[in-house]
């Protein structure tokens, strides 16, 4: 709502202002003094933790979602040998996110006992819960002046903006397998939410 208005506000600045010859200093200025008093404003790189935070709670409640809507009896399904079962899957998906959000967002340590091998949907939705949580958090605290920072990686050096893409899309690509397995499974699939 405040974006909104902050947009209106600017619109209504330009119009009024377009008939008065003014000098793009001053011009940028009297925007930034009246977006800057209509609420918060945010740096670009606080606007794209903000909205990778959002983004990241709605992620989690899709996965979420997807773990409810699996039956308890078919989360070791496979549609090939070779491939991870669903819960599997989702522990791939949370050792990711665990991992990235450890190694490049400081997120100090992360011990849920993810490492054990049979799990019910109650514990699914216990480490998803707890992962995001630590993911969230260690994003959330992470200084945003340090979001272009080249560092190693296993693909060549990134930066953290790059990171965050990684760690959406890396969730994005395995939400996508875990709703073929319910479909496999005659299982409803949750309505979307990817925003």
């Amino acid at each position: 709502m405040k974006l909104i208005a902050k947009s209106i506000t600017v619109f209504i600045l330009l119009i009024s202002i377009s008939s008065v010859s003014y000098s793009q200093g001053d011009l940028t200025e009297a925007i930034r003094e009246i977006t800057s008093k209509s609420g918060d404003t945010l740096s670009h790189d606080e606007q794209l933790k903000r909205d990778f935070l959002t983004k990241w709670r709605n992620s989690e409640q899709y996965l979420k979602d997807l773990i409810g809507n699996m039956s308890e009896h078919r989360l070791d399904f496979k549609p090939v040998e070779s491939s991870k079962s669903f819960s599997e899957t989702v522990v791939h998906m949370v050792s990711n996110m665990v991992w990235l959000s450890t190694d490049y967002f400081e997120g100090g340590g992360f011990d849920s006992g993810y490492k054990i091998r049979t799990f019910t949907k109650e514990t699914l939705l216990d480490l998803v819960d707890q992962a995001f949580g630590y993911s969230y958090s260690a994003v959330e605290n992470y200084d945003v002046k340090g979001y272009y920072v080249v560092r190693d990686f296993f693909a060549g050096p990134m930066n953290n903006v790059q990171i965050l893409r990684l760690m959406n899309d890396h969730m994005s690509h395995h939400k996508g397998q875990l709703t073929v397995y319910l479909k496999m499974n005659g299982q409803a699939v949750p309505r979307y939410i990817g925003w």
